[in-house]
């Protein structure tokens, strides 16, 4: 009848109500059919429409309560028998964790680093003007070209005052700055201690729709002109300085001899927009930028670019409508600057700059742009970690589903049918990938905070680790898909007996069910080889990649260098005028070179490999550039006797000494490189050049050549340098700095043996002046190479943990066989072969896989290399060498695992198996 087709429909839709007045007529029409009355027909049909819904209704509860009960059975036996069986559940459940943990651990970092939201109000309508690292070029007319990234103080004004399609704007410095902080009481003041503040304008916190944890945040009437200075801290300085008291509201903090006015403290898990290293401790507001940088003012300079600019988005203003207000904006800020007097040539740069907007959710991170491909890369690491832990218990399940042959029959034999039967060992399958993933996700607790530590190389990353809804959403899925994995096809093949054999064997054994089991085990060991063998090759990459890397050590550390003692100073801070800074330096390198110890020193603005980097576009006197050609230089401010400490020889003419001062013409000296590319075949001592281009008289003097040496980057070639006397640091020099970052000295022994004596020697000349870090070069270009190390040492971790899980599936396969075969080998013993003959059987057996894994895994090897290529340096995607080791370590560690069970066959008894016969 029609209530009964009714009735099958198993889900119920959009489409209900239509079925429904289908049914209703169908049902009228057979009772008018059967003579019954038009009005007593159709309330017959929805009386039967409301039974039938109610019968429905009623068996699905019942199925329901069905299900769920037969549910728990299976939990519950699941349970006995996991527990009659512990060394089994417990290697299979530490085998999953360790598969789980891994992906776990890696994907919460991706999740911290690159996927985890700003803890903003609605960062999703957050946008910034752009999320990169500049990229854009600064001439030294102060025009940039193409693409920007920073923006002066005057644009970012201008974008204000023309706001169209933003609720807010604000803006914010990208870098934080060290400061002396004194916190002020009541009474003697505190030491003087570093810090780091950053500097923000009234309406970033607005704009962002925080909530303090105390008092309150900056607003726009903290960012005027005039106003009195106020500070927000950081939640950790909050519990650092004042041990997380309510009386740190109110309490004044000297910053840079400056006294600002804490206002209130900022959330825990606020670090800021941007993270590029250290979490700032204070945040200021911009109009204080000239106290707190110790610098004269940005903020009337429209030819300094140091600001970030976010907005939010008005509802229903879309990312790409915005960003081309703001390009027309960016051109019309131009031409109000430039106004009538602007080049044509200028003009027609003009029309191709941009302003890229970025959605600003996520904010601004140097570790997602340093380490998105590398965390990628190992994602897929862990992937394969985890598929080979999965067979790796799949193989386990198999070679248990074969010890329970007797019972999986018996039961089929009785009645159960295959379906329940598989049912019943996909639950002890779940309970493994539960227990599994419990552990999992405590190691990936452990695991994450040493990855942060290894990738951020300092504990205080300012990452939230605390696992999310996504987090725990992924450990469910890969737990999930674990299961699928190793528990559903073993369960089939447990579940296929044939009841005839089985019921012949009796007790006596398996019947023909043990090939296609053993079949399958020794597919799954091929299969873990050959997803062993990638993660094997790409260490071996990884690693001669660093080796590489690390012999470039030699052109950074000759033996000169290798004691060379760093010392990070900033006088800024000590409130030293540009005017004082020759007699401090003068000073300085006078007293340190009187120590014992110390053969010489200099000062410069940064040293080799330290991250910091200064370059500009040069023109060359008589020298007229193809258009395009890149006249960009490297440049580094040094005081006198700066290539004596730094052990770099000079090629061709002088060094600049004292006598190169202010009063003195401008001059320089530049490396081989330099002179190669703009003076080929030539004497370039006497050429003059000037920063900025084209060419501007009377220019900058080149009074020697150097030796190439690396200074920024060991996996690029030798770039174009420039080394400028410190003391002619000027005006007319552009916007190079006067002032220096570090002190350097070539000590005669260990460098860190005079650091003590180096300290109290400054604090001698002047006890304000920070020392804010001691190290040496060698150390620090051991650093820079912290990246390549910690995919090394990763991707080496995870090639082993691949490896050694390979091995213990082949070693669980040797020995399942070798039991099976006991009889067989005790025959053959008793007939004549030798002990020799037995290991070569079984050895034979475990090669055979081995080396199918290889053949398979290789070309995976080949595939999978082309994604690392890019983090390789000087070694191709498929070394040889590399994939031969591999294959060779591979073949070594899975014979080994292979001939414990083969000696143990080598041990059987032939008369006890005979016995047993």
């Amino acid at each position: 009848m029609a209530w009964k087709r009714f009735f099958r429909r198993e889900h119920w839709d959009r489409e209900r109500s239509r079925e429904i007045e289908s049914y209703l007529e169908m049902e009228t029409d057979e009772n008018i059919a059967r003579g019954v009355p038009p009005e007593e027909a159709t309330y017959a049909a929805r009386r039967n429409l409301g039974n039938a819904t109610k019968v429905r209704e009623e068996i699905y509860r019942m199925n329901s309560l069905v299900f769920l009960e037969t549910l728990w059975q299976d939990v519950r036996f699941a349970l006995r028998m996991l527990r009659k069986s512990p060394g089994f559940t417990v290697v299979a459940v530490i085998t999953l964790a360790l598969g789980i943990g891994a992906n776990t651990a890696i994907f919460s970092l991706i999740n911290a680093v690159m996927l985890r939201n700003l803890p903003v109000y609605k960062p999703d309508q957050l946008v910034l003007f752009s999320d990169l690292p500049g990229m854009g070029t600064i001439t030294s007319s102060g025009v940039m070209h193409r693409k920007w990234d920073y923006f002066s103080y005057a644009q970012y004004q201008y974008f204000c005052d023309h706001n169209q399609l933003f609720q807010t704007i604000g803006a914010f410095e990208r870098d934080v700055n060290q400061v002396t902080a004194r916190i002020e009481s009541t009474g003697n003041g505190e030491p003087m201690q570093q810090a780091l503040g950053t500097l923000v304008s009234g309406s970033f916190f607005p704009l962002l729709g925080i909530n303090s944890v105390l008092g309150r945040l900056l607003t726009p009437q903290d960012d005027r002109p005039g106003a009195k200075p106020a500070a927000v801290i950081s939640y950790a300085y909050w519990k650092r300085q004042f041990s997380g008291k309510p009386s740190a509201l109110g309490s004044v903090v000297d910053l840079n001899g400056t006294p600002f006015t804490i206002v209130g403290v900022a959330p825990p898990e606020f670090f800021g927009v941007a993270y590029v290293g250290m979490p700032p401790d204070f945040w200021l507001p911009m109009s204080m930028q000239p106290q707190v940088m110790q610098r004269s003012s940005y903020l009337a300079d429209h030819t300094v670019y140091w600001l970030n600019v976010v907005a939010r988005l008005k509802r229903g203003v879309r990312l790409k409508e915005a960003e081309a207000v703001v390009d027309v904006q960016l051109r019309q800020y131009l031409m109000a600057r430039w106004g009538s007097m602007i080049p044509p040539s200028h003009l027609k740069d003009m029309q191709r700059d941009i302003v890229k907007l970025a959605p600003g959710g996520k904010g601004i991170s140097e570790m997602r742009l340093r380490y998105s491909e590398p965390l990628h890369i190992l994602m897929l690491v862990v992937a394969l970690v985890l598929l080979i832990a999965c067979a790796n218990v799949a193989s386990m399940l198999l070679a248990r589903a074969t010890s329970r042959y007797k019972e999986i029959s018996t039961r089929l034999v009785v009645g159960a049918t295959r379906r329940r039967l598989v049912r019943q060992l996909l639950a002890e399958s779940a309970l493994l990938a539960v227990a599994g993933g419990a552990l999992g996700l405590l190691l990936a607790s452990w695991g994450v905070r040493v990855l942060v530590f290894l990738v951020a190389h300092q504990a205080a990353a300012p990452l939230n680790l605390r696992p999310d809804a996504l987090v725990l959403g992924f450990t469910a899925c890969v737990s999930l898909l674990a299961v699928m994995f190793f528990g559903l096809l073993p369960a089939l093949r447990a579940s296929k007996v044939d009841l005839v054999s089985a019921l012949k064997a009796g007790a006596s054994g398996p019947g023909k069910v043990l090939p296609a089991h053993l079949g399958l085990s020794q597919g799954l060991v091929v299969f873990q080889v050959a997803l062993s063998l990638p993660l094997l090759i790409g260490a071996g990459l990884f690693l001669r990649s660093l080796n590489k890397i690390e012999s470039r050590e030699t052109e950074v550390l000759n033996p000169t260098r290798r004691r060379l003692l760093l010392v990070r100073i900033d006088p800024r801070l000590a409130g030293y005028k540009p005017n004082q800074l020759g007699s401090l330096y003068q000073q300085l390198l006078t007293r340190i070179n009187a120590l014992p110890g110390v053969g010489s020193s200099s000062l410069a603005y940064y040293s080799p490999l330290s991250g910091n980097s200064s370059s500009s576009d040069i023109g060359i006197e008589g020298y007229t550039p193809p258009n395009g050609e890149n006249m960009d230089s490297w440049e580094v401010t040094a005081a006198p006797d700066y290539f004596k400490t730094e052990g770099v020889h000079l090629l061709l003419g002088r060094p600049f000494g004292w006598q190169d001062a202010a009063s003195s013409p401008a001059v320089a000296v530049v490396n081989e490189a330099f002179a190669k590319y703009f003076f080929p075949n030539q004497n370039p001592v006497g050429r003059r050049f000037s920063l900025g281009t084209p060419f501007q008289g009377p220019g900058i003097e080149i009074i020697g050549v150097a030796e190439n040496v690396k200074f920024n980057d060991l996996r690029q070639k030798v770039q174009r340098m420039i080394f400028l006397p410190l003391l002619q640091m000027k005006s007319d020099l552009g916007w190079l700095s006067p002032y220096v970052n570090d002190l350097e000295i070539r000590a005669s022994g260990d460098p860190l043996n005079i650091a003590a004596e180096v300290r109290g020697a400054i604090h001698e000349i002047d006890r304000s002046l920070p020392v804010s870090d001691i190290t040496t070069l060698s150390r620090q270009v051991n650093e820079s190479l912290h990246q390549e190390r910690t995919v090394s040492e990763l991707s080496s971790f995870f090639g082993l943990l691949a490896l050694g899980l390979a091995c213990t599936g082949l070693y669980g396969v040797m020995s399942y066989n070798v039991a099976r075969r006991t009889n067989e080998i005790g025959i053959r013993m008793a007939l004549g072969a030798q002990r020799g003959d037995v290991l070569w059987l079984v050895l034979r057996q475990a090669m055979v896989l081995i080396i199918g894994g290889i053949v398979v895994g290789v070309p995976l090897a080949v595939a999978g290399a082309r994604l690392i290529s890019s983090q390789l340096y000087g070694v191709k995607s498929m070394d040889p060498l590399t994939v031969l080791l591999a294959c060779l370590v591979m073949l070594t560690t899975g014979l080994l695992a292979g001939y414990l069970p083969a000696r143990r066959a080598m041990r059987v008894e032939p008369m006890e198996t005979l016995r047993y016969e």
